[in-house]
């Protein structure tokens, strides 16, 4: 019996990817146990497969858990939807959603050559580390990263604020410069000078 390959990809990573075997035989529901052990979620989240055409506009649902159309009738859970009973299109595409997290799924070849002493379904590819299941995790590690770089930023600007504080203090002070003498040096030296023509005046 053949095996479906399915690649799947984030939709807000494109680096990030994953490629499945899967027998038609098998249902959703192994699709969607396969899926969370490779990206390394917990699975505890409601989920959803929902079929699309070609231009990703969505079809069918096959929810994981008991959910009604808008007319009032049972969806077919996961466990209950065989693949090749829906799988009409050997390019066939369609989301995975589960929890806040949008999943780009499509069939990508059919495998005459199988591993029989494979267990199907499989991850016979993995490309990227998926991010954290949490998105707030996510948002809170961007932060602690925005912030050091902040104080690498601080840190460097520091050794020329402590530079002006220097020569501030050092004006104010009277303190000798690199150039040279202090103006408060220059002063005593005018009024040195001023007492010695009046002395010679006086004279």
């Amino acid at each position: 019996m053949p095996a479906y390959k399915f690649r799947l990809k984030f939709e807000e990573y494109d680096e990030v990817s994953r490629d499945y075997e899967i027998k038609p035989a098998q249902n959703f529901y192994d699709l969607h146990q396969i899926i969370q052990q490779s990206i390394k979620f917990d699975g505890s989240k409601p989920a959803s497969f929902i079929l699309s055409n070609d231009q990703w506009i969505r079809g069918r649902e096959i929810p994981s858990a008991p959910k009604n159309n808008k007319d009032g009738t049972a969806m077919i859970v996961m466990q209950d939807a065989v693949l090749n009973k829906f799988i009409a299109d050997p390019h066939q595409k369609m989301y995975y959603i589960f929890d806040t997290w949008v999943f780009y799924l499509e069939l990508i070849k059919i495998v005459m050559d199988v591993d029989k002493n494979a267990t199907y379904p499989r991850c016979i590819k993995s490309t990227g580390d998926a991010p954290p299941q949490y998105k707030k995790v996510l948002i809170a590690a961007n932060q602690a990263e925005a912030e050091l770089e902040e104080d690498d930023i601080e840190d460097d600007i520091e050794p020329e604020n402590d530079l002006a504080t220097e020569e501030t203090f050092d004006e104010e002070h009277g303190f000798e410069s690199e150039e040279g003498e202090s103006d408060a040096d220059e002063n005593e030296e005018t009024d040195e000078a001023d007492d010695n023509n009046a002395f010679y005046e006086a004279d």
